[in-house]
């Protein structure tokens, strides 16, 4: 009997060093800020569309909201730090279904910024604010729309629509490409502004940036360019110069030859 004792109580004791010899499985840093696109809301996303509301798309509605409560669970720097930096505005407009729901980071001007109130979940889970605003990538004439539940030190909603120009980045979930009435007027009916489509992207806040220094294309278009464009331009005066000086010497013969046909040969 005690001998049946002594063998149980080894077997536990083997077990148990067993289980603390073997460590748990730790997850991968950049894997916790992954969201599981297999869920059902996720699917219901449809690009090309306004967003929203739960009663027209409820799918949608909650995948927009899941989104916004998935970021606001993480320091902004670490969502800065584990963003997709290989990822381009054309790449989120070409293959808008292979980038969803991806971490992503663009820099750019920010050029408008406004409050909006977040949905009723939202605010039953604590977010007491939802800002918007239009990103314009570096190099790029297209604007991603950038929504974030937390606003950094030194930036506010603007009053006026044009008055905002920040050099900002931004670390966000591709969330899909929105349909939304730009400022150009639609030349087949002056009564309406032509609509257009820009990448979603949903994060936690924004940071303002100094304005990045001038690289090699900036330096070559500001000066190389223009100093290329008037040499061309004072060649093409130039050129028209001479061909008027010529033009004018050419008439000024060609009357004088005139007029010596006119004299009578036989007369001094």
């Amino acid at each position: 009997m005690r001998t049946a004792v002594w063998f149980v109580c080894g077997c536990v004791a083997f077990a148990a060093a067993a289980r603390a010899e073997s460590p748990t499985p730790v997850e991968p840093p950049a894997a916790k800020y992954k969201i599981d696109k297999d869920r059902l809301i996720f699917t219901e996303i449809k690009d090309g569309t306004e967003f929203k509301s739960e009663t027209q798309n409820r799918g949608e509605y909650q995948a927009y909201n899941a989104v916004l409560l998935h970021a606001r669970q993480f320091p902004n720097a670490e969502l800065e730090q584990f963003a997709r930096r290989d990822v381009t505005l054309k790449d989120l407009f070409r293959n808008a279904d292979e980038f969803r729901l991806e971490l992503v980071y663009f820099e750019g001007r920010l050029k408008q910024l406004r409050r909006t109130d977040p949905p009723a979940e939202l605010k039953e889970a604590g977010v007491a604010d939802l800002y918007e605003g239009w990103l314009f990538p570096r190099d790029e004439s297209h604007p991603v729309c950038v929504l974030f539940t937390e606003l950094p030190p030194g930036l506010e909603p603007q009053k006026k629509a044009d008055e905002l120009d920040r050099w900002v980045g931004f670390a966000g979930y591709s969330f899909k490409l929105l349909k939304y009435e730009s400022r150009q007027v639609d030349p087949k009916d002056p009564n309406l502004n032509v609509a257009r489509r820009a990448p979603v992207l949903m994060g936690r806040s924004i940071t303002p940036l100094a304005v990045p220094a001038a690289g090699p294309d900036d330096a070559w278009l500001r000066t190389f360019l223009p100093a290329v464009l008037v040499g061309i331009g004072g060649l093409g005066l130039s050129v028209v110069g001479l061909m008027w000086y010529f033009r004018r010497g050419d008439r000024a013969f060609a009357q004088t030859v005139a007029a010596r046909r006119e004299q009578n040969p036989f007369t001094e």
